[in-house]
């Protein structure tokens, strides 16, 4: 999922061009997933203006709407599939955002 048009023909890889920030998308990109998921990682970055809260603020709202996806795309803990001999797993949320007093707080 990207703002930008991405070319790619890789076998088992979807692209999806849209805003995340859009629940319409959300939808989409769940509906590409056929079972919960063990990790759902995240490496978007909002558009930066130069003015520190404003972007620091654009940040909080992208983790906050993955990590939102999250609550209903991840695994419970209970439920994570392990192979025999695999380290356990639990379902994780990772995402990149700028550091600010009010991510202290998230």
């Amino acid at each position: 999922l990207d703002l930008l048009p991405l070319q790619i023909s890789e076998p088992n890889v979807v692209f999806l061009r849209g805003d995340f920030m859009n629940q319409q998308v959300r939808s989409d990109l769940a509906s590409l997933v056929s079972r919960k998921v063990d990790v759902v990682l995240s490496d978007m970055m909002a558009n930066t203006t130069g003015n520190a809260v404003r972007d620091a603020q654009a940040s909080l709202d992208l983790c906050t709407a993955a990590f939102d996806f999250c609550l209903s795309m991840l695994q419970e803990s209970g439920t994570v599939y392990k192979k025999p001999g695999d380290a356990s797993v639990l379902p994780s949320f990772v995402c990149k955002y700028f550091m600010s007093p009010e991510a202290d707080e998230f």
